[in-house]
């Protein structure tokens, strides 16, 4: 049960990541100095795909099936952590607070799906 809850939960927050940055990249740009829309708009372009794959492994019904598939989508999350974290000790500084704040709520909603992922994979062991 905490698979599929990870997995819509997953998909809904992917889903409007992806919309958001793919719709509006000038917004998330300006709020942290990028002057090029396509680096968002790639980012969207990935939480969209993550989204349909999420979508795709919930029509699953047994877990070996998904368990690898399962897995590549919550450790997506490790690297995308990082480099959120180690952009935003770089540009702290030079970020206005709409910026950082922004940074903060991601860095915060991915680390709580990657933890939700990581409980369920563990519990279904």
């Amino acid at each position: 049960m905490l698979t599929k809850i990870s997995l819509i939960a997953y998909a809904i927050v992917t889903l409007l990541y992806g919309i958001i940055y793919i719709s509006v990249p000038e917004l998330i740009g300006n709020l942290v100095g990028w002057t090029d829309p396509m680096a968002p708009r790639v980012f969207g372009g990935l939480c969209l795909v993550c989204s349909v794959y999420a979508i795709i492994i919930l029509r699953r019904k047994e877990w070996e099936g998904i368990k690898l598939m399962y897995s590549y989508l919550f450790v997506i999350f490790i690297p995308t952590i990082i480099i959120n974290l180690s952009l935003l000790i770089v540009l702290f500084p030079t970020l206005p607070l709409a910026g950082i704040s922004q940074f903060f709520m991601g860095l915060v909603s991915m680390s709580l799906l990657f933890l939700i992922g990581l409980v369920s994979y563990i519990k279904q062991h």
